[in-house]
């Protein structure tokens, strides 16, 4: 996932990556990254997700929880993607919360 220079310098307390099957479907894979600190020149975080389940129409979420309170709030930072079918890596660009 990849943090926009326009945002740091910043601290995030949890940035929380999650795998869906389909859009608002069950969680069926997820990660949380604590304390990432993102330079003013922003940053590309890596992330895996194990998922040893079929999912039928796969969706990856970022949530970038500055205050780590779990709720996304103004000032976080959110993503969303489809993986590709290929198995090429999925990039998250994460954009502000207005």
């Amino acid at each position: 996932m990849r943090f926009p220079p326009s945002w740091g310098p910043a601290h995030v307390a949890v940035v929380r990556v999650t795998l869906r099957d389909g859009q608002g479907g069950p969680v069926v894979a997820e990660a949380g990254l604590p304390d990432v600190v993102v330079p003013a020149a922003g940053v590309e975080l890596p992330f895996s997700l194990d998922a040893e389940v079929d999912v039928a129409a796969p969706v990856v979420s970022a949530h970038a929880d500055r205050a780590g309170s779990g709720n996304v709030e103004p000032g976080d930072l959110v993503a969303q993607a489809t993986p590709p079918a290929d198995d090429e890596p999925v990039v998250l660009d994460l954009a502000a919360v207005d």
